[in-house]
């Protein structure tokens, strides 16, 4: 029997990580748009946490991994942190009680992104 070249292996992998990083490329601009377009400032907040990872992520992956995780740590950490803190320092309104709609495209993303990354391991 004959086994198949180790070339094929490399060539999946390859392929599977330029999906991976256009997957999360789109998946970050999708959330970047929806994190402009919210009313609600927790949402958008939580929008820009999802564009974090997403970049934090792009960056690890395309091999600068140092900088990528001191991205996540710094803003995801701190920033985003202290973000949500003022947020909910200051109320929320109520006008934004009826906004759940275009949340819920946030949390289909999320799932698609950590779907994405379970069928890579």
């Amino acid at each position: 029997m004959l086994d198949p070249p180790p070339v094929k292996r490399d060539v999946i992998k390859q392929v599977l990580s330029a999906i991976l990083l256009i997957s999360l490329t789109v998946t970050a601009a999708i959330a970047s748009t929806l994190a402009v377009q919210t009313l609600n400032p927790i949402h958008s907040l939580l929008n820009f946490i999802y564009v974090y990872i997403c970049l934090g992520l792009l960056l690890i992956l395309s091999g600068s991994a140092l900088v990528g995780v001191v991205f996540l740590n710094v803003y995801i950490g701190a920033i985003a942190v202290l973000f949500l803190f003022v947020i909910m320092l200051l109320g929320e309104r109520e006008e934004y009680a009826g906004e759940t709609r275009r949340y819920q495209v946030s949390g289909w993303l999320v799932l698609a992104t950590v779907a994405s990354f379970n069928t890579l391991a």
